[in-house]
């Protein structure tokens, strides 16, 4: 369990999107599969299926902020 709470965690770390996450994830991804955990296995699979929209999630500085609204008046 300690192992497994471990790499949660520093999975974890990586949903901050930050530049360099997708090469932190790569490190993540062989140390999970390196542990011998099934079910942490199927989902390291799922990443890497499509770890192009994967990587993008993790660096991207998206806000979540709600859209302003219009302070413009029609004519």
């Amino acid at each position: 369990m300690t192992t497994l709470a471990g790499l949660i965690h520093h999975f974890a770390a990586l949903l901050d999107p930050a530049d360099g996450n997708a090469a932190l994830l790569s490190t993540w991804i062989t140390s999970a599969q390196a542990k011998g955990l099934p079910h942490l296995h199927a989902f390291t699979r799922g990443l890497e299926k499509d770890r192009a929209a994967v990587d993008a999630a993790l660096s991207c500085h998206a806000t979540t902020a709600a859209p302003k609204a219009s302070t413009t008046k029609p004519s």
